[in-house]
This record gives structure tokens, sequence and C-alpha cells, in this order.
């Protein structure tokens, strides 16, 4: 079964539209740094319980 890295690849882009680093990301949404930067190199898939908070960090979703 071959995994699809899009919403890595969207969380990538969106990093770099919106000017913010791996590191920056990473303090917002309380992942841990080396886990994200496997995301963001499509080392490992992002999962369920991450894109939330992924997503509030970058500015993708609103506050609830």
């Amino acid at each position: 079964m071959k995994r699809d890295y899009g919403a890595n690849r969207e969380l990538k882009r969106l990093l770099g539209e919106r000017g913010m680093t791996a590191e920056e990301l990473a303090a917002r949404s309380g992942m841990h740094y080396g886990c994200l930067c496997r995301v963001l190199r499509e080392e490992r898939p992002l999962y369920a319980d991450e894109v939330l908070p992924l997503a509030r960090a970058v500015g993708g979703v609103g506050e609830a």
C-alpha cells in the first residue's frame, strides 16, 4: 500500500507561503520538532490528531 503525502506537502507549502520556520511551527503547535521534520520530509504521514493543532498553528483554520 502506497502512502499519500499530500497533506505533508500542503503543510510544507503553507510554511513557505507564511514565511514560518519548522521551529516556529513546532513551538506553536506543540509537536516535537523531530517529528515535524520527518513529516515535512515525507518520512512519516500526518496522524489525524496532529492535523488540527498544525492547521491552527499555521493559520489554516480558526479557533472553534
